[in-house]
């Protein structure tokens, strides 16, 4: 009986519900109003995504468009700054304005907007175009520093050597001593200094006194390079780097050996260096090159270390894949110069200078990673 009495509760309540039809009984025109309110509110909050989100589906309800609808949404896109949309509701206005508005604020506030837009238009196209043509450039540049790069770098295998000065290089100075033991993780080191087409393929500049493509490039302070490296590993995509005191000793010295000079004892065969360069910086590549196939790490110019250079550092260096002190006034440079005495260029030999000094005498090489 119960469920009998529920069966026809539920039928009289379906046969008072409403018709679903009468769900659609709501005008389009009064939606679309209240859609273009919301537009208004939203615009008036400064969200202009919303607004143009609520203005469109006026517009659609309505079939078409009108003066109001195309007024609000060219001020949403030109302040969200879509400005391509925005000038086309901006004449879309103009088309479905009539004349008898033409002398209403709106219209003349729109006619101003017109030429303002014309313009944020040109900017941004000749952005655009210069965003493109960057692109273009890096990818030429890209091309040939891949080019230079993919013939100049030199694997060097990890291990361990006395970093440093023993009776073996001579009496040397206070600041190569003590000869200590160093073990380096393996890594790449530049066949050669950094040529001028290198750094002018990357930075469009060439600061060098001396000029000539297979020249090293000089008058770099240590913060150019820093520049360098930042907008070379952003063509590559990789990481290159100064080398570290300790890595450029070891390839100086083709994988730790006892070599006075790089390459060898005989500082004549392997480097330019005051006797021999008639007091000018030289072309990479001219002398021999040292065990690993390295050229002018003995002589030819100064070469910037990543380190900060300390007098003491070797009393307390770590053993592994040591980086120098984590602070100082100047960093670290090897090897000698085209105007210094070849006991300079010697492989322990120490130097440092002030970061931001540069000097037709120093250039630097790569290493990666």
């Amino acid at each position: 009986m119960r469920t009998i009495y529920l069966l026809i509760f539920f039928t009289l309540l379906l046969s008072f519900a409403p018709d679903a039809r009468f769900a659609y009984a709501v005008p389009k025109s009064v939606v679309a109003k209240s859609e273009y309110l919301m537009a208004e509110k939203l615009f008036n909050q400064g969200d202009y995504s919303g607004a143009i989100n609520h203005a469109q589906k006026a517009k659609g309800l309505l079939g078409k468009s009108n003066s109001r609808i195309e007024y609000l949404l060219t001020n949403a896109y030109h302040g969200r700054g879509d400005y391509g949309k925005a000038m086309a509701s901006l004449e879309e206005f103009f088309n479905v304005t009539p004349e008898s508005l033409s002398d209403t604020e709106e219209y003349s506030k729109m006619v101003s907007l017109y030429s303002e837009l014309e313009l944020l238009l040109q900017k941004q196209q000749e952005k655009l175009e210069a965003i493109a043509e960057k692109k273009r450039k890096d990818e030429a540049t890209k091309k040939v520093v891949s080019s230079i790069l993919s013939q100049q770098m030199i694997p060097v295998p990890g291990g361990c050597f006395k970093m440093g000065n023993n009776s073996f290089f001579s009496a040397g100075d206070a600041d190569e001593k003590p000869a200590h033991k160093v073990c380096l993780n393996s890594f790449s080191i530049g066949k050669y200094e950094v040529t001028q087409s290198l750094w002018t393929a990357v930075m469009e500049n060439n600061p060098s006194r001396t000029k000539g493509d297979t020249f090293p490039v000089t008058e770099v302070g240590w913060g150019d390079v820093q520049q360098f490296l930042q907008e070379l590993n952003r063509l590559t995509n990789r990481h290159y780097r100064l080398p570290t005191e300790a890595e450029w000793e070891y390839a100086a010295r083709s994988a730790g050996k006892k070599e006075k000079y790089s390459g060898g004892n005989k500082p004549d065969q392997v480097g330019w260096y005051q006797e021999n360069s008639g007091n000018n910086v030289h072309a990479v590549g001219q002398k021999a090159a040292n065990g690993l196939g390295l050229y002018d790490m003995s002589g030819n110019v100064w070469e910037w270390c990543q380190d900060w250079y300390s007098k003491t550092y070797y009393k307390h260096s770590p053993g592994n894949n040591p980086t120098g002190p984590s602070s100082g006034k100047r960093r670290s440079i090897r090897g000698g110069s085209f105007n210094k005495k070849a006991t300079v260029m010697r492989t322990v030999n120490r130097a440092r200078q002030t970061p931001n000094k540069p000097a037709n005498t120093l250039g630097f090489r790569l290493v990666h990673p």
